[in-house]
């Protein structure tokens, strides 16, 4: 495995990366366990950010471009926003959206998923990648 590589994975799985996930999930489950299981969440949300991290790093180098966190970002978010829309049901049991509103997660993820890409995850890849 290229080294390159793995220490893509290790920037995306760690802990400035996926800190303002755990809180706010953690949070919001905080007083009422809504999301059984939970231990689990962190171990996966770290683990996709590893890997979309492995996807971003490749995409850098083939755009040469900070572009690419922002797509990767606006990627992850779906991607998130879609499992815990379809499959947990967690915008109205966690977050509190309406069956009207719930949609409105993507959006939401789309945007603050671009933004820890752009600004936390594209830096530390600057920093010990390029």
């Amino acid at each position: 495995m290229n080294k390159k590589l793995l220490l893509a994975f290790i920037i995306g799985s760690s802990l400035p990366s996926v800190l303002v996930s755990n809180i706010y999930i953690g949070m919001a489950n905080s007083k009422k366990d809504i999301v059984k299981r939970y231990e689990f969440f962190p171990l996966g949300v770290s683990l996709l950010f590893g890997l979309y991290n492995i996807i971003n790093y490749l995409l850098y180098k083939r755009l040469k471009n900070d572009s690419s966190s922002i797509i990767m970002g606006i990627i992850y978010g779906l991607t998130l926003s879609i499992i815990g829309r379809f499959i947990f049901d967690l915008p109205t049991r966690l977050f509190h959206f309406t069956k009207q509103n719930e949609y409105m997660v993507h959006v939401y993820a789309s945007i603050l998923y671009s933004l820890i890409f752009y600004f936390i995850i594209q830096n530390l890849n600057k920093m010990f990648l390029f």
